[in-house]
């Protein structure tokens, strides 16, 4: 499975949005699934396989995120696997593209 960069979209919004989930070779693709702050996929989610607190203070003094609550580079998964300028949406910025965008689920044929 040969690896493309994403595309940054423009949406109107505060951010370019990628054209791809992480680790989705094409924009149709799934891609995989990261917990948040953790760069290593994972098949299941739950509390006892969650590496990251969620108390933002210790966070904080943990250095994972900065005062602006975004993630440092080394706990990233878009930094680690695309490079910057990419990196994990805030939870401001996932709260605009879902209330700003019109939402469509279609079905690509081939």
């Amino acid at each position: 499975e040969e690896f493309t960069y994403p595309i940054g979209i423009d949406l109107g919004l505060s951010v370019k949005w990628s054209d791809r989930n992480l680790g989705a070779s094409s924009p149709e693709d799934y891609g995989k699934y990261f917990a948040w702050g953790e760069i290593e996929p994972k098949v299941s989610y739950d509390l006892g396989n969650y590496h990251i607190s969620d108390n933002i203070s210790e966070l904080e003094h943990l250095n994972i995120i900065d005062g602006l609550k975004n993630l440092h580079g080394t706990y990233d998964a878009a930094v680690t696997n695309w490079g910057k300028p990419w990196r994990m949406p805030t939870m401001k910025e996932v709260q605009e593209l879902s209330n700003k965008c019109n939402w469509k689920f279609t079905e690509k044929m081939d």
